[in-house]
């Protein structure tokens, strides 16, 4: 085979190229190639079925072609550009971003080796399989996307940068400019639509895959360690009849409909005592509690059911990053079920009363994106972009400015 580079334009960095199935025998073959470069390197071996250009092809668009193999020139021209030319076999090129694109072939290793071959003689760089996800360009869902995707703990989040490696943003991204440039009311309709999804669904990306964090609070001995080993399913938190077990931060992750979330169990809060003269080790327990409340994406303010009846209170209205939880519901007498009708929240570690109520509600305060009636990041719309950095959150805001300034 001849290894010998054709001549390009030093300006532009090489594009990079990797095998993406792993070795042996299959049925079919995945080779990314990726870079400012691409097209040029590809349109040295690969010949697209019917008229249109590689060039024509959108984000997630495929075209079926022939692969031109290449092996040492032996003999005279005529001879070796017959072989060429029977040296070919079917092949399916997949766009995967605006400089990104997957060559699909048989899955046999010689086939992809020879591919793979052409491709660095025609002026890619090889990198390891392992290494792709690391060098996609930013074109490619980022290459955070990649990164992201490998620490994701929960399906929602795994489910939602998955579709963002495979160019869910950028598809949206094309197609709102392409609406936008007809200028037609049904259009401009349907691009206003797709960016305010995007703009909505942006406060999710951006986090994703780092964890939600609640936070629990409340007085010494009110059922918060119960309460967290209520939700994780499993004896997490030391639980005592003794106030004040809990000394330090007692951490819990689990799943809430598919939402990873950190479950942080804090010292129960009470005053100092007059002069100081409390517990050293307890008190850094609170410190450390009052400094969770802080960063927390939820608090869960804690107290017993009882409690809170005899308070004669009205239950207390919603507020986006916190929720009154009623605890040892299982020892209310006759209140129990109008307290509940009532709107409190109450539960039950002995009994699990109220425990998929207080996780819907978990979940609702977390991502009001994901409920019902929302298409930002719901399982209704599998294929459509979340912006995951802040220059893909420039890119939505430029869109907006580009609708604002269209004629009215």
């Amino acid at each position: 085979m001849s290894n010998k580079a054709p001549e390009k334009d030093s300006s532009r960095s090489n594009p990079l190229v990797a095998r993406l199935t792993p070795d042996g025998a299959g049925a079919l073959g995945v080779i990314g190639l990726t870079g400012d470069d691409s097209q040029r390197v590809l349109g040295q071996q690969f010949r697209g079925w019917g008229r249109k250009g590689l060039e024509t092809l959108g984000v997630g668009d495929l075209m079926a072609g022939v692969w031109q193999h290449q092996f040492a020139e032996d003999g005279d021209a005529a001879a070796f550009d017959t072989a060429r030319r029977a040296a070919s076999e079917p092949v399916v090129l997949v766009r995967a971003a605006h400089s990104g694109w997957e060559i699909h072939t048989h899955g046999g290793w010689a086939v992809m080796r020879s591919v793979l071959d052409g491709l660095v003689a025609a002026g890619a760089t090889e990198v390891p399989w392992n290494e792709w996800p690391l060098v996609l360009s930013g074109e490619v869902g980022d290459s955070a996307a990649a990164a992201r995707l490998a620490r994701a703990g929960g399906w929602r989040a795994a489910q939602i940068l998955a579709r963002q490696l495979a160019g869910a943003f950028e598809q949206d991204v094309a197609a709102v400019a392409r609406l936008l440039e007809s200028r037609q009311p049904v259009a401009i309709t349907e691009a206003t639509a797709t960016i305010t999804r995007l703009e909505r669904a942006a406060r999710v990306g951006l986090r994703l895959p780092t964890p939600w964090r609640v936070v629990l609070t409340g007085a010494v001995n009110a059922g918060k360690s119960s309460l967290v080993n209520a939700l994780a399913g499993s004896s997490r938190s030391l639980v005592s009849s003794l106030a004040g077990t809990t000394r330090d931060l007692l951490e819990t992750r689990l799943l809430l409909d598919g939402w990873e979330v950190d479950l942080v169990d804090t010292a129960g809060l009470h005053p100092e005592p007059a002069g100081g003269g409390g517990d050293r080790v307890e008190q850094a327990g609170i410190g450390k509690a009052a400094a969770a409340l802080e960063s927390a994406d939820l608090v869960l303010q804690v107290e017993p059911a009882s409690a809170l009846l005899a308070s004669g209170a009205a239950p207390p209205a919603s507020r986006p990053n916190q929720l009154v939880v009623g605890t040892k519901a299982d020892l209310l007498v006759d209140d129990a079920a109008s307290a509940a009708a009532d709107g409190w929240l109450l539960t039950s570690a002995v009994t699990g009363a109220g425990i998929d109520l207080l996780t819907h509600r978990i979940v609702e305060a977390l991502v009001p994106e994901a409920q019902a009636g929302e298409d930002c990041v719901t399982d209704n719309c599998l294929t459509r972009g979340v912006p995951l950095t802040p220059a893909q959150v420039k890119q939505v805001a430029a869109l907006r400015q580009r609708l604002e300034c269209l004629p009215r």
